[in-house]
């Protein structure tokens, strides 16, 4: 072994010793390196799924399909001691039930006024569809298709950052392709969303998690990861696949059956264990349970709104806000010890976290302080006063849409 892959493995191997970070509790993720084989058809249709997304002129075969929705029908117990067949790196099978009809879940997770940001504001920053996606064709939203009697497919791609990862603390930005399929079986209603990153990510940057509970995390903008004398390392998101499978329970919920892939690390080199991909798949999953269950969610049309009015929020409104946002957050981060001495304590000292946050950034945050206010959670920045879209257009300012080309498209 060259002393170059013999550091590097070195490297690997004391990162993935590092105990996880910021999270809000401690999280079960005691997984096998290996787990137990999914049935043969269970993975062929997985397969199919995907090369239905990668080759658009491959035709859904409904044949292939059926098992997979089988199984995620019948998947009533924890299926994380089962393992997918290697994709992007290793895969997880992680399960929640919901307490909300399917035809809810799939509008707000799957209407493009509602980035998905929103929804599950404990992994993504920032996310929306690129405008050249089929989703904008749909005279009615995905949602009013669940009871075809056909299986109908919708296509696009899309753009995130996601929030940082608990074991190095770094965040990524990266494209994907995803396809929604509903898929009727045997009386019952059935979809699948599925995704796979176009391309390696940009480079990962420096972040923290400041309070997960609170989906409150910290954005330095410098590329590297939060890991001492391994700070330096460019790594990147080289490839990250998922199926979202959800279908009605006979109680009136909806299930939700994840398939996870990721690969990521530096020098080519997957360093991801299937406790990372499940960990943040507890992450993803808890968030958006939260927000699908409380009371107090606003409806869909209103959540829309929410995004709308701060999109289209004067300059002048949008930098005030975000000035009691800097000023609130640096004293948030007060007894954080990734937040105490160095460049990150520099980076929000006397109010001047904004500095390293782009617009786009300032509407994520804003967006979310909106949605928390709205829930009941603590916020950082009163947003009771947020004018609306007719208040912004009295005032002389443009419209943006909501769903636009990313201000900043990653290399690679």
């Amino acid at each position: 072994m060259s002393r170059f892959f013999f550091y590097a493995a070195l490297c690997c191997a004391v990162l993935l010793s590092l105990p996880a970070t910021g999270a809000a509790e401690p999280r079960d993720v005691k997984l096998e390196k290996y787990g137990e084989d999914l049935a043969p058809e269970i993975n062929a249709g997985l397969a199919h799924l995907f090369q239905v997304l990668n080759d658009p002129a491959v035709k859904l075969d409904e044949a292939k399909v059926a098992p997979l929705a089988q199984y995620v029908l019948d998947c009533d117990e924890d299926p994380r001691a089962y393992e997918p067949d290697e994709r992007t790196g290793q895969g997880i099978v992680y399960k929640t039930d919901l307490r909300q009809p399917m035809e809810k879940v799939i509008r707000y997770l799957y209407d493009p006024n509602i980035p998905n940001y929103v929804m599950v504001p404990s992994v993504l920053r920032v996310s929306g569809w690129y405008p050249d996606s089929e989703i904008f064709d749909l005279r009615e939203g995905v949602w009013s298709r669940l009871d075809s009697d056909e299986p109908f497919m919708v296509r696009g791609r899309e753009f995130e950052e996601c929030t940082p990862d608990s074991f190095a603390g770094a965040y990524y930005r990266y494209d994907l392709k995803r396809m929604i399929v509903v898929f009727p079986y045997n009386g019952r209603r059935v979809l699948f969303s599925v995704s796979e990153q176009d391309g390696k990510s940009a480079p990962g940057k420096k972040g923290a998690i400041i309070d997960d509970s609170q989906w409150r995390y910290f954005y330095s903008g410098i590329e590297g990861i939060d890991k001492g004398l391994m700070s330096w390392m460019d790594t990147y998101m080289y490839g990250s696949s998922s199926i979202q499978a959800f279908a009605d329970l006979p109680d009136g919920g909806t299930r939700n059956v994840l398939f996870k892939w990721l690969d990521a690390g530096w020098s080519g080199i997957n360093v991801v264990r299937r406790t990372h991909i499940f960990e943040g798949s507890m992450r993803f999953s808890e968030a958006f349970q939260r927000v699908m269950e409380a009371e107090s969610l606003p409806d869909s049309e209103t959540l829309a709104g929410f995004v709308r009015d701060v999109h289209e929020m004067p300059e002048t409104r949008m930098d005030s806000l975000m000035a009691e946002y800097a000023v609130n957050f640096e004293k948030a981060c007060a007894d954080h010890e990734k937040m105490d001495g160095g460049d990150f304590e520099d980076i929000i000292s006397n109010g001047t976290y904004t500095e390293v946050l782009d617009r786009e950034a300032r509407i994520g945050i804003l967006v979310l302080e909106k949605l928390k206010s709205a829930l009941g959670m603590e916020t950082l920045v009163d947003m009771g006063k947020t004018p609306s879209a007719a208040d912004a257009q009295d005032e002389g300012e443009g419209s943006e849409p909501v769903a636009v080309l990313p201000e900043v498209v990653p290399e690679g």
